[in-house]
């Protein structure tokens, strides 16, 4: 499996993409179903010694992301980005300010 970052596919015509969008469509060109991701998200987490959220939980905020009810926080944004290989700005969303409080530029 590649560390390396994959540019996300241009808007559709119909204007720019929401965050919702942009994270489904990460995934879907993974092929990766809901539990691929948060298996990768724990996997990420775990390496780097943080903890991690039940999968009842995970799911719960992956599916609210998707559909645009909630933007994932600066923290879920490294680590959703990072386990799809996206690079964070691709989300449309306000910069992170603290990302080293995130995550270990390892």
């Amino acid at each position: 499996m590649s560390g390396t970052i994959r540019p996300i596919r241009p808007a559709p015509a119909g204007g720019p993409r929401t965050p919702g969008q942009v994270l489904r469509q990460a995934r879907a060109d993974r092929c990766w179903s809901q539990s691929r991701l948060i298996a990768e998200m724990a996997r990420l987490a775990r390496e780097h010694g943080h903890g991690v959220p039940t999968r009842a939980s995970m799911r719960t905020m992956i599916s609210l992301w998707e559909n645009d009810h909630r933007n994932p926080d600066d923290y879920n944004q490294v680590w959703v980005c990072r386990a799809l290989r996206i690079p964070v700005e691709s989300l449309g969303l306000p910069p992170i300010l603290y990302p080293h409080r995130h995550w270990d530029a390892a």
